[in-house]
């Protein structure tokens, strides 16, 4: 039998040990990391309950109508130094903060929990430390990000923390179908297009947990910062446990006008803008980036159409040999033989000699969506490689774009060059396209696509790329597997669909190995008819009004211009007017 003497020594001796276990468990569910990870984390109380909130300037919150009662509510933000006080259980007066105006949406309707949002505003502007900065919303509506994230806060006993990966995650459409087995009493509830469905048991979230906000991490400028997407508005509980979450993008212009009503300045609900204000105060990437600026190609080049207007195309290629360019279908379909030119990376622009669409592309198809472009004479740039093979299942590759600077009137041929990279190749059965994209693959993904893919979301606006836009090797930029055609952010977030030269290589080599030879070209006299030696009769036009001119050139017919290349001799029963041209190609 143990003494009591042996026990006390026991005793003393684990003391040490099971306080440091005890303060090890502590940190690690309430470190610094832990509560800077995410968004500030908001809890609005009233008489109705607690409610997450939305910290969207120094003085303005966004939450739940249902916890918006009156200004007796109030507010407590999670911070580092009252991280260890607070619960909702009678947690100390000194980390409230007190509200001065409650605005909830006109059209919130508490049965039915339509339109569950309110506008708080604080009597006094928080503090902004690395935890408490006003938080930038995520505001495409298309898409929901591939890693939305969630804060859990139990203030009961042990006050935990953690942060979550959200696996299961519907839209409003989807989201009806989980509530079709649910009692009657629950049905009642009305899922509309502002609602996402978080499934809690698939989700591992705890039943008597506060819920922070829903957010995503995205990647600007080498840091890491959280975009929110919403906030909890009920928990309904049947076949399914589901809490169903606001989208306030759907309420950005009520948000709006009611902070104008009340005379405050407006958030920052452009992405670039909002990232930026408070990029110090977040988490620094550590090793190399994924997407860096200030980085381009030579060998891409750019399209006008119309060299009297001087407009750049949103569509590029890639100079593949001196006097040859790679590009879409869709890129040079509107492309006008001895007219349009390209435009270089040292300015220099050169006028379009043929083009040649791939046999089986048809207009507005991603199918076949491949051309080549002879330019009238040599540059000095050295071409691309086309890389043909892809022996490593793991390689990794790199997509240009450019990068918005500005709020308004984006164009991408002034943006900021960067180049995304260590994206991943994904094959035609190993892509999942975006229903936006499916809508447009007709027949599926095909050998000829393959995917361009990264995990990680950027700021929207961080990269875009035109389409035609070589992809490389990172390892290798002078090697290309194809062109880019159809995505947003550079393969950052959802995938990024792309033809590559392997299924087309026969096509392109039957071009490159053909022998071109010039048809004539003549300059006639300032008359308005001509006869070309073949007997067709012409009529000086615009070259906007003669797409039959590429024919001519294809088929190594002469061709008459008059005066200068702005007027060409368009055979009589080609002639359009501007206004046909345009429909034709509209």
């Amino acid at each position: 039998m143990m003494g009591s003497s042996t026990l006390l020594f026991i005793t003393l001796f684990l003391l040490p040990t099971l306080a440091q276990c005890f303060n090890t468990r502590y940190k690690r569910e309430h470190s610094e990391q832990d509560l800077e990870a995410g968004p500030p984390l908001v809890f609005v109380r009233s008489v109705r309950g607690e409610c997450a909130g939305i910290l969207i300037t120094e003085n303005i919150i966004i939450t739940s109508a249902r916890c918006a009662y009156n200004n007796n509510s109030s507010v407590v933000i999670i911070t580092k130094q009252n991280i260890r006080q607070v619960t909702f259980d009678g947690y100390n007066r000194e980390n409230e903060l007190q509200l001065s105006h409650v605005i909830t949406h006109p059209n919130y309707n508490e049965t039915l929990g339509t339109h569950d949002i309110a506008l708080l505003k604080l009597e006094k502007p928080i503090h902004v430390q690395n935890n408490v900065i006003p938080s930038c919303l995520w505001l495409e509506d298309e898409t929901i990000p591939t890693k939305p994230m969630i804060a859990e806060w139990r203030n009961w006993n042990a006050r935990k923390l953690t942060r979550k990966e959200l696996t299961k995650i519907a839209d409003s459409s989807n989201c009806i179908r989980y509530l079709q087995p649910m009692p009657l009493t629950y049905r009642k509830y009305d899922i509309a297009d502002y609602h996402l469905c978080v499934l809690a048991k698939v989700n591992h979230l705890h039943p008597s947990a506060l819920l922070g906000p829903l957010y995503t991490d995205v990647i600007y400028d080498g840091y890491i910062i959280p975009f929110v997407i919403g906030f909890n508005s009920v928990h309904l509980e049947g076949l399914y446990n589901l809490n169903i979450f606001v989208r306030v993008s759907k309420f950005v212009e009520w948000i709006k006008r009611t902070i104008h009503d009340l005379g405050e300045e407006l958030p920052l609900f452009d992405p670039i803008a909002c990232a930026k204000e408070y990029l110090d105060h977040h988490r620094r990437i550590k090793g190399s980036l994924p997407l860096e600026k200030n980085y381009s190609i030579k060998y891409m080049v750019q399209f006008q159409e119309n060299p009297e207007s001087g407009q750049i195309c949103d569509c590029v290629g890639a100079l593949i040999r001196k006097d040859m360019v790679i590009t879409l279908g869709q890129c040079a379909a509107n492309l006008i033989a001895l007219y349009s030119r390209v435009v270089l990376s040292d300015s220099s622009k050169i006028t379009i000699w043929s083009i040649f669409l791939h046999p089986d592309y048809t207009e507005g198809s991603l199918y076949n969506n491949i051309a080549l472009v002879k330019l009238e004479k040599e540059t000095l740039i050295t071409p691309v490689t086309l890389a043909y093979d892809h022996e490593e299942d793991d390689v990794k590759l790199t997509l240009y774009g450019k990068q918005r600077t500005n709020n308004m009137g984006f164009e991408v041929s002034d943006g900021v060059p960067v180049r995304a990279q260590e994206l991943s190749m994904l094959l035609n059965y190993q892509c999942n396209p975006t229903e936006e994209q499916a809508a447009l693959l007709t027949k599926g993904l095909q050998l000829e696509h393959v995917c361009l893919q990264k995990d990680e979301s950027l700021v929207p606006g961080s990269c875009v790329a035109e389409p035609g836009t070589p992809f490389v090797y990172t390892d290798n930029s002078q090697f290309s597997p194809g062109l880019y055609m159809l995505g947003r952010h550079c393969g950052f977030g959802q995938p990024a669909i792309a033809v590559i030269f392997l299924a087309h290589e026969i096509w392109i080599n039957s071009i490159l190995d053909s022998v071109f030879q010039k048809s004539d070209i003549l300059m006639i006299s300032d008359v308005s008819d001509s006869v070309y030696p073949e007997g067709t009769s012409c009529k000086c036009v615009a070259p906007t009004q003669c797409s039959n001119i590429n024919e001519r050139v294809k088929k190594k017919l002469p061709i008459f211009f008059c005066m200068d290349r702005s007027i060409v001799c368009c055979p009589l029963e080609c002639i359009e007017d501007e206004f046909t041209f345009a429909i034709n190609r509209s």
